[in-house]
């Protein structure tokens, strides 16, 4: 078996288990020595794994991540393929899926600076998916792995892409890892690479980094202070979706930040639709709760969402909490 081989069966996995009901199609039936075969393949792997090159490394963790993700969900029947891949992967208490990423971790972490943006992007996410925390060894010091690609992240900050950004930080606040710092740091590269002012980053790109930071109540007052007053200078908000509105709002108040500006300009753009059915009711929540938190006042906002809501069949689609 070569490595590509081994890379390609296991990205097909989380494509072929997303396919199934975890409730159905019993995979023992159809191959009744499926569990020893895919045992097998797994050993191999991991056996092979520090020969992998590195695009194939982050390419066949990051689908490892996605089935340990996938099989950990309750209840799948015996026999299924999420139950044997959730055996295989996870194990009763989960030590086969910290053993297995610790492997990993192990093998290809310190030489991170070999990946190229790409992979390097895929590793973390992995790691992010899997939602551990795991720490490597030696005999004075305990590394976290993700602090250890933190430094990889921040000095070769550069070469990343913004969607490799978002999925980085999205990584970190998953995992809740302890790593504020490191937060500050990339906040520090992209005002450094005035990657705000020079249109760097699209409005998805913007709500998604925002999000990362609000979720992991991390900190910048400059980093949003420079998205804001990007945001305001914009002829218009039309290239933000609803959703990536609210998000941002939700955002600045999450971390308290304030703009009047931004609050403003985002509530007469909200205001002048012609109706609000394309805000699912958790967006509209987060958007009012938004401007009340931070302490923005914008009237006709409120009149607008009150009348909307009052025109509702009924308020089901909201949660509770909305």
């Amino acid at each position: 078996q070569r490595t590509p081989d081994l890379t390609a069966f296991w990205m097909e996995v989380p494509k072929f288990l997303q396919r199934r009901n975890p409730q159905q199609v019993l995979l023992l039936d159809e191959n009744p020595n499926a569990a020893d075969q895919l045992e097998t393949i797994m050993t191999y792997t991991i056996d092979e794994i520090e020969s992998f090159s590195k695009i194939n490394v982050s390419q066949t963790t990051l689908a490892l991540a996605k089935i340990i993700h996938s099989a950990s969900e309750k209840g799948p029947a015996k026999g299924t393929a999420h139950r044997i891949f959730r055996h295989l992967l996870i194990g009763k208490i989960a030590l086969k899926k910290e053993r297995t990423l610790f492997h990993i971790a192990a093998q290809h972490v310190l030489a991170a600076g070999k990946f190229d943006a790409q992979s390097l992007s895929d590793f973390i996410y992995a790691f992010g998916i899997a939602g551990d925390v795991l720490k490597l060894e030696d005999e004075k010091t305990t590394y976290g792995v993700l602090d250890i690609l933190a430094y990889e992240v921040v000095t070769r900050f550069e070469i990343l892409a913004p969607p490799q950004v978002f999925n980085i930080l999205w990584a970190f606040a998953n995992v809740k890892s302890p790593n504020s710092a490191f937060f500050e740091e990339l906040a520090d590269r992209v005002i450094e690479l005035d990657q705000i002012k020079t249109y760097t980053y699209s409005a998805r790109d913007i709500s998604n980094m925002v999000w990362a930071y609000a979720t992991r109540k991390a900190k910048h007052p400059r980093l949003f202070t420079e998205i804001a007053d990007h945001m305001v200078k914009l002829y218009n908000v039309r290239t933000f979706t609803p959703r990536e509105l609210s998000n941002v709002v939700w955002a600045f108040a999450t971390v308290g930040e304030s703009n009047a500006k931004l609050f403003e300009k985002v509530g007469d753009h909200v205001v002048g639709h012609a109706n609000l059915n394309e805000l699912l009711p958790q967006a509209l929540s987060d958007i009012v709760w938004a401007y009340a938190t931070v302490g923005e006042s914008h009237k006709e906002l409120f009149e607008k969402v009150a009348d909307h809501i009052a025109m509702m069949d009924n308020l089901n689609e909201f949660s509770p909490q909305a």
